[in-house]
Protein backbone atom coordinates (compact mmCIF):
# COMPACT_ATOMS: atom_id res chain seq x y z
CA UNK A 1 0.00 0.00 0.00
CA UNK A 2 2.71 2.22 0.83
CA UNK A 3 3.98 1.44 -2.92
CA UNK A 4 0.97 1.90 -4.77
CA UNK A 5 1.07 5.59 -2.30
CA UNK A 6 4.39 7.14 -3.66
CA UNK A 7 3.91 5.83 -7.49
CA UNK A 8 0.63 7.99 -7.10
CA UNK A 9 2.21 10.84 -5.59
CA UNK A 10 5.28 11.20 -7.94
CA UNK A 11 2.88 10.47 -10.62
CA UNK A 12 0.76 13.64 -9.71
CA UNK A 13 3.87 15.56 -9.10
CA UNK A 14 5.32 14.73 -12.60
CA UNK A 15 1.73 15.21 -14.25
CA UNK A 16 1.54 18.34 -13.03
CA UNK A 17 5.42 19.67 -13.51
CA UNK A 18 4.30 18.19 -17.13
CA UNK A 19 1.33 20.57 -17.33
CA UNK A 20 3.44 23.29 -15.60
CA UNK A 21 0.11 23.13 -13.35
CA UNK A 22 1.65 25.48 -9.93
CA UNK A 23 -0.39 25.11 -6.60
CA UNK A 24 -0.73 27.94 -4.52
CA UNK A 25 -2.53 28.38 -1.68
CA UNK A 26 -5.92 29.50 -3.07
CA UNK A 27 -6.35 26.40 -5.25
CA UNK A 28 -5.11 24.40 -2.47
CA UNK A 29 -7.77 25.97 -0.71
CA UNK A 30 -10.37 24.80 -3.89
CA UNK A 31 -9.66 21.59 -3.44
CA UNK A 32 -9.88 20.58 0.03
CA UNK A 33 -13.30 22.70 0.87
CA UNK A 34 -14.51 20.95 -2.11
CA UNK A 35 -13.65 17.87 -1.36
CA UNK A 36 -14.84 18.47 2.19
CA UNK A 37 -18.08 19.26 0.85
CA UNK A 38 -18.11 15.78 -0.15
CA UNK A 39 -18.05 15.20 3.61
CA UNK A 40 -20.47 16.86 4.60
CA UNK A 41 -18.65 20.22 5.37
CA UNK A 42 -20.10 23.73 4.67
CA UNK A 43 -19.02 25.58 1.55
CA UNK A 44 -19.16 29.04 0.92
CA UNK A 45 -16.51 31.96 0.15
CA UNK A 46 -15.78 32.67 3.96
CA UNK A 47 -15.01 28.87 3.61
CA UNK A 48 -12.48 28.73 1.10
CA UNK A 49 -11.26 32.15 2.11
CA UNK A 50 -10.46 31.12 6.48
CA UNK A 51 -9.14 27.61 4.60
CA UNK A 52 -6.78 30.10 2.52
CA UNK A 53 -6.05 32.19 5.37
CA UNK A 54 -4.62 28.79 7.42
CA UNK A 55 -2.77 27.65 4.10
CA UNK A 56 -0.97 30.71 4.45
CA UNK A 57 0.50 30.65 7.78
CA UNK A 58 1.06 27.05 7.83
CA UNK A 59 3.21 27.47 4.42
CA UNK A 60 5.22 30.05 5.56
CA UNK A 61 6.19 28.09 9.15
CA UNK A 62 6.21 24.65 7.47
CA UNK A 63 9.57 22.99 6.78
CA UNK A 64 8.98 22.71 2.44
CA UNK A 65 10.30 19.15 1.23
CA UNK A 66 9.89 20.46 -2.26
CA UNK A 67 11.66 23.39 -4.62
CA UNK A 68 11.26 26.80 -3.37
CA UNK A 69 8.16 27.66 -5.01
CA UNK A 70 6.02 24.77 -4.13
CA UNK A 71 5.42 24.90 -0.22
CA UNK A 72 1.21 24.88 -1.30
CA UNK A 73 2.03 21.56 -3.41
CA UNK A 74 4.20 20.27 -0.01
CA UNK A 75 1.13 21.05 2.10
CA UNK A 76 -1.61 19.36 0.14
CA UNK A 77 0.72 16.31 -0.49
CA UNK A 78 1.35 15.90 3.17
CA UNK A 79 -2.58 16.61 3.81
CA UNK A 80 -3.71 14.29 1.58
CA UNK A 81 -1.74 11.50 1.81
CA UNK A 82 -2.63 11.60 5.94
CA UNK A 83 -6.33 11.86 4.88
CA UNK A 84 -6.28 8.87 2.17
CA UNK A 85 -4.54 6.95 5.25
CA UNK A 86 -6.87 7.41 7.93
CA UNK A 87 -9.51 6.75 5.03
CA UNK A 88 -7.78 3.16 4.17
CA UNK A 89 -8.22 2.40 8.30
CA UNK A 90 -11.98 3.23 8.38
CA UNK A 91 -11.19 6.66 10.04
CA UNK A 92 -12.98 9.41 8.90
CA UNK A 93 -11.44 13.13 8.57
CA UNK A 94 -11.61 16.15 6.66
CA UNK A 95 -8.44 18.02 5.13
CA UNK A 96 -9.94 21.46 7.01
CA UNK A 97 -9.57 18.95 10.75
CA UNK A 98 -5.90 17.91 9.31
CA UNK A 99 -4.68 21.45 8.48
CA UNK A 100 -6.48 22.78 11.26
CA UNK A 101 -3.73 20.39 13.24
CA UNK A 102 -1.10 22.20 11.49
CA UNK A 103 -2.62 25.38 12.22
CA UNK A 104 -3.16 25.48 15.69
CA UNK A 105 0.44 23.26 16.21
CA UNK A 106 2.34 26.34 14.65
CA UNK A 107 0.91 28.83 16.86
CA UNK A 108 3.93 30.37 18.23
CA UNK A 109 5.44 32.00 15.10
CA UNK A 110 8.56 30.19 14.67
CA UNK A 111 8.97 28.71 11.00
CA UNK A 112 10.81 25.17 9.69
CA UNK A 113 8.27 23.45 11.64
CA UNK A 114 8.87 19.65 10.74
CA UNK A 115 5.13 19.12 9.37
CA UNK A 116 5.51 15.75 8.81
CA UNK A 117 6.21 13.99 11.91
CA UNK A 118 3.37 16.20 13.00
CA UNK A 119 1.40 14.86 11.03
CA UNK A 120 2.41 11.20 11.41
CA UNK A 121 1.81 11.77 14.95
CA UNK A 122 -1.36 12.64 14.60
CA UNK A 123 -1.91 9.37 11.97
CA UNK A 124 0.12 7.03 14.29
CA UNK A 125 -2.35 8.40 17.14
CA UNK A 126 -5.62 7.75 15.18
CA UNK A 127 -4.64 4.35 14.00
CA UNK A 128 -2.87 2.64 16.99
CA UNK A 129 -5.94 2.88 19.02
CA UNK A 130 -9.23 3.15 16.44
CA UNK A 131 -10.82 4.60 19.19
CA UNK A 132 -9.07 7.61 19.65
CA UNK A 133 -11.13 10.80 18.98
CA UNK A 134 -9.66 13.46 16.59
CA UNK A 135 -9.43 16.02 19.67
CA UNK A 136 -7.54 13.50 21.93
CA UNK A 137 -5.64 12.45 18.98
CA UNK A 138 -4.79 16.52 18.43
CA UNK A 139 -4.40 16.86 22.56
CA UNK A 140 -1.43 14.60 21.77
CA UNK A 141 0.41 16.32 19.67
CA UNK A 142 -0.02 19.68 21.25
CA UNK A 143 1.32 17.31 24.26
CA UNK A 144 4.30 16.28 22.20
CA UNK A 145 5.20 19.77 21.03
CA UNK A 146 5.03 21.29 24.16
CA UNK A 147 7.51 18.98 25.56
CA UNK A 148 9.83 19.39 22.91
CA UNK A 149 9.28 15.85 21.37
CA UNK A 150 8.40 17.01 17.89
CA UNK A 151 9.07 20.78 16.44
CA UNK A 152 11.04 22.14 14.68
CA UNK A 153 12.96 20.53 11.45
CA UNK A 154 16.42 19.99 12.21
CA UNK A 155 19.38 21.23 10.07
Amino acid sequence: MKTIAAIGVTFLALVANAYGQNYTNASIANIFVSNDEKRGMPTSDARIEQVNSMLGRVTEQCHNNLSAGQEAENIGNMVIFVRQKLDAANIPITHYELLDVLYSTLADGRSNWDCAAVLSVYLTTRTADKAMTHIAAYKTVQGLRDTGMIGLKSS
